[in-house]
């Protein structure tokens, strides 16, 4: 089995591998993601979406914002929290989203191994308003949830630039402020992930 993980990154455009994007045998995208318009670069396949809670999820459900034209929700049945539950549901309950969409199941990511010094997700001493990524949890469950699978990414370049979708400025230098994720951090992880083989870039 072959999996992707598809980051929101500017890097993405850099390669136009949607087609083998789409011949993966799961595909992983993350929040809000923009897919019309830029198939070339992303793909169009979508069977897990990993988002930070179910607001952002029944924005995409109901088409809103920049979700408007995007189908890819419609082909998705599983979805993988970066928060605790309790967080999660604090607005919209699961039984919500499973009322007006086919998500099914719901997991939720070990947040535990960005504290954990054995782990290779460790994040290190950090205030608390200091986290993990989105990306960088998805990619301990996708090791933990597809342990025979061959697991790659693509879009990740540890916040070096902006969301691919926003076109002519998704390449130019990512200068917010970085309050709550560590690019240094995140660039390390993912650079000895694949010096380590666990997952190979697209």
């Amino acid at each position: 089995m072959k999996v992707i993980i598809v980051g929101n990154a500017g890097s993405l455009l850099d390669k136009e591998n949607g087609h083998l994007i789409d011949e993966f045998d799961v595909v992983i995208r993350f929040n809000a993601c923009v897919i019309l318009g830029y198939e070339k670069y992303c793909g169009t396949k979508t069977d897990i979406l990993c988002v930070y809670d179910n607001c952002i999820l029944n924005s995409i459900i109901n088409k809103e914002d920049q979700q408007k034209n995007e189908t890819y929700i419609e082909t998705v049945d599983t979805v993988w929290y970066s928060k605790k539950k309790n967080y999660v549901e604090r607005l919209v309950t699961n039984d919500s989203i499973s009322s007006k969409s086919n998500i099914v199941n719901f997991e939720y990511i070990d947040v535990f191994a960005q504290d954990n010094k054995e782990s290779p997700f460790y994040y290190g001493s950090r205030p608390r308003t200091v986290h993990s990524s989105a990306g960088v949890l998805a990619l301990s469950h996708a090791l933990l949830t597809f342990p025979d699978a061959s697991i790659y990414i693509t879009g990740f370049d540890g916040f070096s630039t902006r969301h691919y979708w926003f076109s002519k400025s998704a390449k130019k230098p990512n200068f917010r402020p970085f309050n709550y994720h560590d690019p240094v951090r995140e660039k390390k992880i993912i650079s000895n992930l694949l010096n380590d083989g666990l997952i190979t870039e697209l």
